[in-house]
């Protein structure tokens, strides 16, 4: 299978159809950063998306979304799928790896399925840790090396769980709590304590 770090090869309409494939682990990441109502929330690399209108259902109208890619094609996707419903989700059309406008301090940022993508990982981890609220919790989820390899990108484009754990532990983020996932995935809860 050929991996394209910038999906470029896939379209927008095939990122989505695969993100409804794996939309039953949006309910356990919701569950593990204890989101709920008024919430802020920064969405990481949202593509079409799938996951982040979950997550504007659950912050609701007192809560605030930033999603959050560096494809205007996919944001113009997710702000022709939402509706008055969907008024809190603010698009932001730029890179994770660089300074990111008009994000202030947020309570929850989520980093799905987005890390194997990025040029420099570090740099979105470092990023982002500018732009939380002290004691806000940071959901990574990645597909796993050590998996079958049956879903998602190959093998050997994946970022193994004890890499990322060393790039967030550079950070000063916390660890509070890791595990596997179906879909060949497994999950760090961080928390930024300092």
């Amino acid at each position: 299978m050929e991996f394209h770090k910038d999906l470029s090869h896939v379209g927008w309409e095939e990122v989505k159809r695969r993100q409804l494939q794996r939309e039953s682990l949006v309910y356990e990441w919701i569950k593990l950063v204890g989101m709920k109502p008024g919430k802020s929330v920064l969405d990481i690399g949202t593509g079409p998306g799938v996951f982040t209108l979950k997550y504007a259902q659950v912050v609701g109208n007192e809560g605030i979304i930033y999603a959050l890619d560096q494809s205007k094609e996919a944001l113009d996707l997710l702000v022709d799928a939402t509706d008055t419903k969907h008024s809190n989700i603010h698009t932001v059309c730029a890179d994770a790896e660089m300074p990111l406008p008009s994000v202030e301090g947020v309570d929850i940022v989520m980093i799905t399925d987005i890390l194997h993508h990025a040029h420099s990982p570090v740099r979105v981890i470092r990023n982002i840790y500018q732009h939380i609220k002290l004691h806000g919790s940071v959901l990574i989820s990645e597909f796993d090396p050590s998996s079958e390899g049956h879903i998602g990108p190959p093998l050997q484009n994946r970022i193994s769980k004890e890499e990322i754990k060393k790039l967030v532990q550079m950070e000063a983020f916390q660890i509070v709590k890791e595990g596997k996932q179906e879909h060949e995935h497994y999950y760090l809860l961080l928390k930024k304590d300092a």
